[in-house]
């Protein structure tokens, strides 16, 4: 299962990267399943795919999901591909657009274990009353 994949550095995912040229669009499939198998099998055939440059799952679920990660060559390629999963009875797919969400990462928190919002520490509780 995964055969072209190998594990990431940090033993958090197993990647596959393509080994020439690193062009790619910047918007990637995302998936979720709470069935690795199934996910790791849909990446598995993209990765076979010539147009794949990069492609990732996770080793552990996070709250019951994997996730999955795959970068193609062609926004139009990555649009078809969401077409063919979105429906999908055992994944959730999504098209994330880097260009878009980088200008906001600087703004992601860490979440507590329980899910409570996360607190901003640049907020005055004082000006709420």
């Amino acid at each position: 299962m995964g055969a072209q994949f190998q594990e990431s550095g940090n033993n958090r995912f197993m990647v596959y990267r393509r080994s020439v040229g690193e062009v790619r669009c910047a918007k990637k499939l995302c998936f979720t399943s709470t069935d690795l198998d199934v996910l790791v099998a849909t990446l598995d055939e993209l990765t076979r795919r010539a147009d794949c440059a990069f492609a990732k799952y996770s080793l552990e679920p996070r709250a019951a999901m994997y996730l999955g990660r795959c970068f193609l060559d062609s926004e139009d390629e990555v649009g078809r591909l969401w077409a063919k999963y979105k429906a999908h009875p055992k994944m959730f797919c999504q098209i994330q657009d880097d260009e878009f969400t980088n200008e906001f990462r600087a703004l992601v928190q860490p979440w507590d274990e329980g899910g409570a919002e996360p607190v901003n520490e640049d907020d005055d509780a004082s000006s709420l009353s």
